[in-house]
């Protein structure tokens, strides 16, 4: 498994040096991105009601927004990533023969996006630790609680992984599943508190936002990165979320390729 998943990232590493200017047009974004976020971040600091020591803008809008838009774009690109390779192989006509190799289907699925996992993270990473110098972020993480954070990323994806092949399983299925992906990273930024706290929604609609592990785990990296501090019970939450996401994603894939096997729609698109 370890050979397969070093091959696949090898061939998307040859193909983004190829073509390096998607990757400049990221770092780009995201630079417009910050440049973005810090001036909204003054604007939403002029309101002592939201800047308060009990706040959830306690350090700022900034630094608030910075963490749950970094956690977004990972999650806009992995679950993108997956069905974007199962796009490019059915088009290219390769799916099928990928597919008849000994390797099994959820080897083939997790691979075929592991680099546009990897890539899209550290991206992330380096923007919270730039905005974080630029924009004067106090990052007062110990050691247990940057532990936590690492953990938490851990655990998030997990969580987009598994989201990101139950697309890809519609895609088999259905061919076309941009319009799910728009939809399920809209939705998780709503009600994940990336760009506000979730306590401004009316109660039912709060009770939506708490249930949702993505929301654990912004919060669990909020707090570890900004605060210090270990929120344990989410953490294990979004752990335990994650580990029965993926292998659930994981048999909805198999049964998506069996199905189009069947129908003999596999490489059809």
């Amino acid at each position: 498994m370890g050979r397969v998943f070093g091959a696949f990232i090898r061939r998307d590493w040859i193909v983004a040096r190829s073509y390096r200017l998607p990757f400049y047009m990221v770092v780009g974004s995201s630079a417009f991105l910050l440049v973005l976020l810090y001036e909204v971040g003054h604007l939403v600091d002029l309101n002592p009601t939201t800047t308060g020591p009990d706040s959830p803008l306690s350090h700022g809008y900034f630094a608030y927004a910075l963490v749950g838009i970094a956690v977004l774009q990972i999650v806009y690109s992995a679950v993108q990533a997956f069905t974007q390779q199962i796009r490019e192989e059915q088009t290219t006509g390769t799916l099928e023969i990928l597919l008849a190799t000994p390797t099994s289907p959820s080897v083939v699925i997790l691979g075929s996006a592991l680099y546009d996992l990897i890539q899209p993270t550290v991206v992330s990473i380096l923007m919270v630790a730039v905005g974080a110098l630029a924009g004067n972020v106090d990052l007062v993480a110990t050691a247990a609680s940057a532990l936590a954070a690492a953990a938490a990323l851990v655990g998030l994806l997990a969580l987009f992984a598994g989201l990101g092949i139950l697309v890809a399983s519609f895609t088999v299925v259905f061919k076309q599943g941009a319009g799910l992906v728009a939809l399920l990273v809209t939705a998780l930024g709503l009600f994940g508190g990336a760009y506000f706290p979730v306590t401004q929604f009316p109660e039912p609609l709060r009770w939506i936002a708490e249930a949702l592990p993505f929301t654990w785990g912004v919060d669990v990296l909020r707090q570890a990165l900004l605060l210090g501090q270990i929120e344990v019970g989410r953490l294990v939450g979004l752990l335990i979320g994650g580990a029965v996401l993926l292998p659930i994603s994981l048999y909805a894939f198999h049964v998506a390729v069996q199905l189009a096997r069947r129908r003999g729609t596999l490489a059809q698109y």
